[in-house]
Parts: structure tokens; sequence; C-alpha cells
């Protein structure tokens, strides 16, 4: 289990607990530690790809031949899931406000 996912863990459960003098604490805490955790989306959006450990190629295997690998087509990274959701929600956002928007040139044809 990673450091992250272990003060989470106990961020939460910190969160939860019936002390009202531990409560505030644990809701400051897991509240820096999501917004260090987008921090670092927007640091990091890569990965190394777990189908070739981020070589880019893997072999073939029955002529031995190096072949790009499938997953990452041969970068070895990878986006990472959080950020394709970031991404998401940015092309969502992005969209509507495209579609709310009038185009001046078919408003202003008129005047």
């Amino acid at each position: 289990m990673t450091p992250s996912r272990v003060a989470f863990i106990i961020l939460t459960l910190l969160t939860l607990s019936d002390n009202p003098s531990v409560k505030p604490v644990g809701v400051v805490g897991l509240a820096l530690l999501v917004v260090v955790h987008l921090g670092l989306y927007a640091a990091y959006p890569f990965k190394r790809c777990r189908s070739c450990q981020g070589s880019g190629h893997h072999r073939a295997p029955l002529t031995r031949a190096y072949r790009p690998c499938r997953r990452c087509h041969g970068d070895g990274m990878r986006l990472r899931t959080g950020r394709k959701v970031w991404n998401a929600l940015a092309r969502n956002r992005r969209n509507r406000r495209q579609h709310i928007r009038p185009r001046n040139s078919q408003h202003n044809q008129g005047t």
C-alpha cells in the first residue's frame, strides 16, 4: 500500500471519528491531501506503462523480435486515470461554455 493511501485511510478515519476535537483536524488534513493529489495530476500526468514497464516495446513470443507496445503505442508512458477524469471534466466544461455562448457573426448580421 502506498503512503498516500495510508494517509487517506488515516485521515478518513479521523474525519469519521466521534471525538469533536479530532474531527476538524481530519477534515482539514483530508482536504489538504486532495489538493496535493490534484496538484500531482497536473504536475505528473503520465506514468510508466504496465505492459512494457516503460520501455515502449516488448519481445514477440515466437520470433523474439522487438515490437512496439500495444498499450502505449511505443511511447512507454500512459495517461494516469485521474488525469483522464480531469481532462474529461475540462472538455465537458469547455463544450458547455461554447454551446451557451452565442456567436457574434450570426447575431450581428441583422444590424
